[in-house]
């Protein structure tokens, strides 16, 4: 493979143009996002013929890759350039294998373990598969199914459109929260979001974990002051906090990362309210679709179909050496 080399993306501005380019890069790849999250990382780079045809970031710890999925992040993996994709399906489809086997083989000499949250449209795993696959003593990728849900906007729609094609409990959520004059703001009040999660959780009997809190807070604060996301607030009449949603964005997809609510308001249906809010803003804002994020639990997967999500398909794989 004297045309393949590796290389390393040094520079954050070429990184994020191979991020949107390719089909398989979305915000949590980007630099802005990596750098949110506090970890060391690398960002590997495979050549042909000097040109990038595959990317993928590494999350490092005192040099050793961190596990894969990780909280509050999504499709962390590898990425093709747009250039492959265009190929003929006869070459692309031997190309792709060949290229990441490159990959993974380098990996593996420099590291102990492997892990990927790999693209919806990242759509052959095969490579994977096929790793040690003839010296299945060096250890072989665990791959594991997960589902995303992904709703196709209609950038001539309007939100009736929206509301039409939801649950008609949804529907009736929204109506209800609409009638009694709730207000919603895009606001910068971390605070007020970080209290609306705590008080979720709570709820919920669950506490949150320290290093999560500070994630979330790292992602939020860098999402509002670098253009990567928003925060949006509903007040109930009286101007109280109600509900908050965090909403990240790249070039053509809006991702729901974050819903919480006060329990005072949740039966006022403030939450359903505000996350339609959401969807019909990304969609006036170009986004032509909205990532629900996960939908691998049987309540939340519910709660998120219910806007008309479809399921999409998704691997997280790992390897490690025996």
């Amino acid at each position: 493979m004297a045309d393949l080399e590796i290389a390393s993306f040094a520079d954050d501005r070429e990184w994020d143009r191979f991020v949107v380019d390719s089909p398989q890069g979305s915000v949590f790849a980007t630099s802005a996002f990596l750098r949110a999250l506090g970890e060391d990382r690398e960002r590997l780079c495979v050549r042909e013929n000097g040109l990038p045809v595959l990317a993928a970031p590494v999350l490092l710890r005192d040099g050793v890759p961190l596990p894969l999925p990780c909280s509050y992040t999504q499709y962390l993996g590898p990425m093709f350039s747009a250039a492959v994709e265009l190929q003929p399906s006869h070459r692309r489809i031997p190309f792709k294998l060949r290229v990441l086997d490159f990959l993974l083989a380098h990996m593996a000499g420099r590291w102990s373990r492997i892990s990927f949250s790999l693209h919806p449209a990242f759509d052959d795993a095969r490579a994977f598969q096929w790793f040690h696959y003839h010296a299945p003593e060096l250890g072989r990728f665990v791959i594991d199914l997960a589902y995303s849900g992904r709703l196709a906007l209609n950038p001539a729609g309007d939100l009736d459109g929206l509301l039409n094609q939801i649950r008609t409990v949804r529907r009736q959520e929204f109506r209800k929260t609409e009638a009694l004059g709730y207000t919603v703001e895009e606001s910068r009040d971390c605070v007020t979001l970080d209290r609306l999660h705590e008080l979720t959780f709570t709820r919920q009997g669950i506490e949150r974990g320290e290093s999560e809190v500070r994630l979330l807070r790292s992602i939020t604060s860098a999402a509002l002051d670098e253009g990567f996301g928003h925060c949006l607030i509903a007040r109930a009449p009286t101007g109280e906090a109600a509900s908050a949603v965090l909403f990240l964005y790249d070039h053509d997809t809006a991702y729901y990362l974050v819903g919480a609510n006060d329990p005072a308001y949740r039966k006022m249906g403030t939450g359903t309210w505000l996350l339609i809010q959401a969807i019909e803003m990304a969609r006036r804002n170009g986004r032509r679709y909205v990532d629900f994020v996960g939908i691998n639990s049987p309540n939340r997967g519910d709660f998120k179909t219910s806007f008309g999500a479809l399921p999409a398909a998704c691997f997280n794989v790992r390897w490690s050496r025996p």
